[in-house]
């Protein structure tokens, strides 16, 4: 299997970020564990604008500027070009460009894979008050 994620990625220092490698951790290991190969996992990272703000990993294959709307076309383009078999996108406002996140829409239109999506939101711990 070919998954690609659509999100911010480490090193950007974001929560999101964190869960997203996270979760590409637990998937890989979930699938050894059941005797399945290493899922081939793709990054397409989402930076504030710049395209070389950070040295991202191998994984990262492509990356959106936040406030650019052509990257978001283009990012559509490149997955559909690949050979992923789905794609997963985490959804938080404020990674993506545009208002409320407006933007992402553009390389969901295009998107031809298909599509996971998660969606977070603050979540208060009703223990210690913390987000």
């Amino acid at each position: 299997m070919k998954l690609t994620y659509i999100s911010t990625y480490p090193p950007r220092a974001c929560g999101l970020a964190s869960f997203n490698k996270s979760l590409i951790n637990a998937i890989n290991l979930s699938s050894l564990e059941k005797g399945f190969d290493k899922v081939q996992s793709t990054v397409v990272a989402i930076n504030a604008d710049s395209i070389d703000e950070y040295k991202y990993p191998q994984e990262v294959k492509f990356v959106i500027r936040q406030q650019n709307t052509e990257d978001y076309i283009r990012a559509a383009h490149f997955i559909n070009a690949s050979d992923s078999d789905a794609c997963i996108l985490q959804h938080e406002f404020g990674i993506f460009g545009g208002d409320n996140g407006v933007y992402v829409l553009s390389l969901l239109n295009q998107l031809e894979k298909p599509l996971i999506s998660i969606f977070l939101r603050y979540w208060k711990d009703p223990h210690s008050g913390k987000k």
